[in-house]
């Protein structure tokens, strides 16, 4: 669907990171890791600011080991003339169900923060 959407169109930029948490998460193995990349000033503290919106975002099912371990992915949006992006990452209990790839989740104060680590293509 993106390469019929996107015929012709400029600006297709993608990011690969790496999202881990060496010492793990509490909680139960069910979680949902929510991964999205933002404006450099619309994140404030490692946080989306109340009204930024994503650029691009994800959303995995994972568990403790394979948030120690690191997850592996790409996040896919259009270029933004040459604005700095941040990735954030953070994981919730549940399943990853989110609408629209978790595009419009934000991370609740409990959500645990996972370290982002920008990977070379």
């Amino acid at each position: 669907m993106l390469a019929d959407t996107s015929w012709g169109l400029g600006g297709l930029d993608r990011r690969r990171v790496r999202v881990r948490h060496p010492q793990g998460v509490k909680g139960g193995e069910a979680l949902r890791l929510v991964v999205q990349s933002y404006r450099e000033h619309d994140v404030v503290a490692g946080r989306p600011t109340p009204y930024a919106r994503p650029l691009a975002s994800a959303q995995r099912a994972v568990s403790t080991d394979q948030l120690r371990g690191g997850i592996q992915l790409d996040l896919v949006h259009f270029d933004g003339e040459g604005d700095d992006v941040v990735v954030i990452a953070w994981t919730e209990e549940g399943d990853a169900d989110l609408d629209f790839d978790g595009l419009e989740a934000r991370p609740s104060r409990g959500s645990h923060l996972a370290a982002v680590e920008a990977l070379h293509s």
